[in-house]
């Protein structure tokens, strides 16, 4: 795997994405901050494999939240 790259969402939220050995992309959202942080939609086709405390087509990371999310070569 290798790292694709980290985005900022504000002082204590932000995205990182890795592609993985098989051409797929894990992609993390995190939001460790008090207040709630906007983060991109999740591509089409796109599988979340776990979330807390926030939804999982949602543009909003609530505060604490998480989103892990698999990006298919395929699709």
């Amino acid at each position: 795997s290798r790292a694709e790259g980290v985005q900022i969402l504000q002082d204590s939220a932000l995205t990182a994405a890795w592609r993985l050995g098989d051409g797929s992309r894990l992609r993390i959202d995190l939001n460790l901050g008090e207040r709630a942080a906007s983060a991109a939609p999740l591509p089409a086709g796109a599988q979340p494999l776990y979330n807390l405390r926030v939804g999982v087509r949602q543009l909003t990371l609530p505060p604490c939240s998480l989103l892990a999310s698999l990006e298919n070569p395929h699709e």
